[in-house]
């Protein structure tokens, strides 16, 4: 999966409108080489992440992605904020599905998130 480019918002009443950098699935980037802004909006929504892996392995309630030859369709990050300089999380995205799990690394409040079902429409 993916989603290049960058969109902007329409300018609102309270200033500039969030601008959103997607990110590149499996780009060809070596993973822990850079980091990217993923979105942007002024003491809102000022989120980072780096690309920690590309052969992650993941369980996660909807099923079990990687492993053997199949690990490379499995990419780790890890996402972070100014506005809460303290909290880490690792997301894991799978090639055409998206992100699959998520859970904080380090930091309060513990969050997480896991993919269940995917609905068809």
């Amino acid at each position: 999966m993916t989603r290049t480019g960058r969109w902007s918002a329409e300018r609102g009443a309270g200033g500039p409108a969030a601008r959103h950098r997607s990110r590149d699935l499996h780009g060809g980037e070596s993973p822990g080489r850079h980091t990217y802004q993923q979105e942007f909006y002024r003491h809102q929504a000022e989120d980072h992440y780096q690309v920690i892996g590309l052969t992650a392995e993941v369980r996660a309630p909807y099923g079990h992605f990687g492993g053997n030859r199949l690990r490379r369709n499995v990419q780790l990050a890890k996402e972070w904020t100014a506005l809460e300089p303290e909290v880490r999380d690792r997301k894991y995205y799978v090639r055409g599905i998206g992100q699959v799990k998520e859970a904080t690394a380090r930091g309060r409040p513990h969050e997480s998130l896991e993919l269940v079902r995917i609905v068809s429409r």
